[in-house]
């Protein structure tokens, strides 16, 4: 994980990397998207996925960062 995600998102690295973070500041529109990842990764062992998350250094919900994850 790309250590400026805390200038980008305004979370910590390990805000980040709870489940939970993830599921409840994805965009609603991305999260089955998000879901099939899951499978694509344990099948594959990798993914590229890219998704919207809310942030807080942006007014909710006007704008949604792009995140693109590699796994």
């Amino acid at each position: 994980m790309s250590p400026n995600i805390m200038a980008i998102l305004g979370y910590t690295p390990g805000e980040v990397l709870k489940l939970g973070c993830w599921r409840d500041h994805q965009h609603l529109e991305d999260r089955e998207k998000a879901l099939k990842a899951i499978d694509e990764i344990r099948a594959k062992g990798h993914v590229v996925h890219e998704y919207r998350l809310w942030s807080p250094s942006v007014a909710w919900p006007a704008a949604w960062p792009m995140i693109s994850i590699t796994c």
